[in-house]
């Protein structure tokens, strides 16, 4: 945080973040925020406007992970590590005559194809705005916003069938919502 002379003020801040549902270098990510205003009212070419208590003009940005710790549930690690390669055991498989007592051998699926590439999604903040004091009882406050959330994951629909893994699908990060 920094304040001078109660006129102007600047805040930066960050975080470090990581799941251990992405892979090891997609694991942790770093998150910068900021934010600076003006109090304007404070300026002596305003100290004498009477109308004028209080006036404030403030603007912010920041970049927010989220997790996908509610899109991957589970207890295994088949069902909460999605960039890992997996295979699930299916029925077994007779060689030789039908009616043999011979065991049969274990055959094995794909279960659904990894991703070793997903990390998790971004929302881009952005804030500008003001507060105001008139005439000693008139508050005003306006602020416009932005929130532009990106790779969020989502199942990648785009694999074409012939790839063997309908119902199967990878997820991926390709998601947006813009905000505002």
């Amino acid at each position: 945080n920094y304040d001078y002379n109660d006129k102007y003020f600047a805040e930066f801040a960050g975080s470090y973040y990581g799941q251990e549902q992405y892979r090891a270098g997609n694991r942790f990510k770093f998150f910068p925020t900021g934010s600076v205003a003006w109090v304007a009212s404070n300026e002596d070419f305003l100290k004498d406007i009477k109308a004028i208590n209080y006036l404030k003009v403030r603007t912010s940005y920041g970049i927010v992970g989220g997790g996908s710790g509610l899109l991957f549930p589970g207890y295994d690690v088949k069902s909460r590590l999605k960039y890992a390669q997996y295979y699930q055991k299916l029925g077994g498989v007779n060689f030789g005559e039908t009616n043999s007592f011979a065991p049969a051998s274990a055959s094995y699926q794909l279960g659904f194809l990894a991703n070793p590439s997903i990390s998790c999604d971004l929302s881009h903040k952005f804030n500008v705005g003001f507060e105001s004091t008139l005439l000693n009882h008139v508050n005003i406050k306006f602020d416009y916003f932005t929130d532009k959330r990106t790779d969020i994951m989502a199942y990648n629909n785009l694999m074409p069938q012939t790839m063997g893994f309908a119902g199967r699908l990878t997820y991926a990060n390709g998601g947006q919502v813009d905000n505002h």
